[in-house]
């Protein structure tokens, strides 16, 4: 692992005290070369909050970083508050169309854990409506002058949301998914609009009510997304789930949530090698006791990934049957500890080729929806 990544982990809290600032600290002292800092960390959706915690630490970074780290808080905090608009805006038409809509990850999170949206990054707006209303909101935002097609094709379609949608706004690209479900069909899991396991939560966002998912369904879809098949599980992942899971410590039944998706503790524990969980955090749910697992904070590379890259078979193979074992733990739900030896020889292969099964029906059927409208 390198000096930088070493700091970046010490980046992902919302907050920082003594001891995180003179982690930080310790770590900053051996980084040789700052030179790809803002790059790395606005990768992982941390520029904001890097930057944040180095002037509260008083950490002194060359020129050029510390230049590169505020343009780009700045850039955040700009669209922070263009995205905060154009969101009410499409609040408002969905809720005169009588569509319920819930808002996902980051269109969330921003407003209910993070001390000031533009600390939160954020590439797309996620909004979960029913199935029955996908369409209907899709043209809702065409309404609103949004680009918005109505299928994916080829290996996409049948995906769990519709294509992206954007607009111009404020000289910034505006996107927005419609969900009919929070997870992707690769999940053998789902969180739609009918199956909530609780109550949705309301927020502000700016002077409008927003909603979001009850906070076991924010749990089990913030884990789902923090480790789905990426190449480098992101950090600013890491921070959502994490603050969230502490933000809300004395709301959450761990008790319940310990018996019905242990999984959710299980992908904490394996976060607290990466970044150790806040000490109140950890007298709810415990934390591992273990080595740390081969490959932290490795994850596996998504199959279009391994694809493009026109890998031979023998190699996508190995890629693809030989994540790290930090990921399996954390993707299978076993915890750090105990063998994975059944979920790396059976499980892992299986659900492989559930994934490629999937994208050959999804391709056949656009082709055949394809070849029926000509």
């Amino acid at each position: 692992m390198s000096a930088l990544t070493t700091f970046l982990r010490c980046c992902t809290v919302l907050y920082v005290d003594a001891g995180a600032i003179e982690r930080l600290r310790r770590a900053a002292a051996g980084v040789a070369d700052w030179e790809p800092l803002a790059e790395v960390a606005e990768r992982h959706g941390l520029a904001p909050l890097v930057y944040q915690h180095c002037k509260t630490a008083g950490l002194t970074l060359p020129a050029m970083q510390t230049t590169q780290l505020r343009a780009l808080t700045l850039r955040h905090r700009n669209a922070a508050a263009t995205r905060r608009d154009v969101l009410s805006e499409i609040l408002g038409a969905l809720e005169r169309e009588h569509i319920q809509v819930l808002l996902l990850k980051g269109a969330a999170l921003a407003h209910m854990v993070y001390p000031a949206p533009a600390l939160r990054p954020m590439r797309d707006v996620d909004l979960l409506v029913s199935p029955a209303h996908a369409g209907s909101a899709q043209q809702v935002l065409r309404e609103l002058g949004f680009s918005a097609p109505d299928q994916h094709g080829g290996f996409m379609h049948d995906h769990h949301h519709l294509p992206g949608a954007s607009r111009q706004q404020n000289g910034l690209m505006i996107s927005v998914e419609i969900h009919h479900d929070a997870l992707s069909g690769d999940v053998p899991a789902s969180i739609r609009t009918d199956n909530l396991t609780a109550p949705v939560q309301k927020f502000q966002l700016g002077d409008r009510t927003a909603r979001a998912l009850g906070h076991v369904d924010m749990l089990r879809h913030l884990c789902h997304h923090t480790f789905e098949p990426i190449a480098e599980i992101k950090l600013g992942s890491v921070v959502d789930l994490v603050a969230y899971a502490d933000r809300f410590r004395e709301d959450i039944d761990w008790g319940s949530v310990n018996r019905e998706f242990p999984f959710i503790l299980n992908s904490l524990h394996c976060l607290h090698y990466i970044a150790p969980l806040p000490t109140a955090l950890v007298a709810k749910i415990g934390r591992p006791e273990t080595p740390a697992p081969r490959g932290l904070g490795v994850g596996l590379k998504p199959i279009s990934q391994i694809l493009r890259r026109g890998a031979s078979p023998g190699r996508a193979a190995r890629e693809l049957l030989d994540p790290s074992d930090w990921w399996l733990h954390a993707y299978y739900n076993v915890e750090p500890g105990r063998s994975l030896t059944t979920t790396r020889w059976l499980r892992h292969p299986a659900r492989v080729g559930h994934w490629l099964w999937r994208r050959l029906r999804a391709h056949r059927h656009s082709r055949h929806e394809t070849g029926a409208i000509r």
